[in-house]
């Protein structure tokens, strides 16, 4: 949490909990492999521009996958908005968009493979009465 406490958090940095620490987490966990081993699809929103925003191995290199994933998690007024040096500021896309598993499995059609072998792997925050 912040110093002095979660209300001071919201005016001082956008948010109520500091979560630098999971960013700093991520990159670790990261820095041990050198390669995604399976297809991932991360959706988050653009806050200067308020378009949704997928993150895919077309367009994401594997260095930027924690800043990815890290964007997704910062939910508006909770966790403060991830400022991505060169691509704009992040925020969760919740509030505009739940889970988008149609680009994941759009995805996997592109690469060959039947609907019959295709496997989606959802992570929400939450409890699933809450969707």
């Amino acid at each position: 949490n912040w110093w002095l406490s979660p209300v001071a958090g919201l005016f001082a940095y956008q948010g109520m909990f500091n979560n630098a620490p999971l960013r700093e987490f991520m990159e670790e966990q990261r820095s041990g492999y050198s390669m995604l081993y399976r297809n991932i699809v991360i959706q988050t929103m653009n806050a200067d521009s308020g378009m949704l925003q997928w993150f895919n191995a077309y367009n994401t290199e594997f260095q930027d996958w924690a800043k990815a994933a890290f964007s997704s998690t910062c939910i508006p007024l909770v966790f403060p908005p991830f400022n991505w040096e060169g691509m704009g500021t992040y925020v969760d896309s919740w509030h505009v968009q739940n889970a988008n598993v149609i680009s994941a499995v759009q995805q996997c059609r592109g690469l060959g493979f039947d609907d019959a072998n295709i496997t989606a792997d959802v992570l929400l925050l939450g409890t699933m009465r809450d969707f």
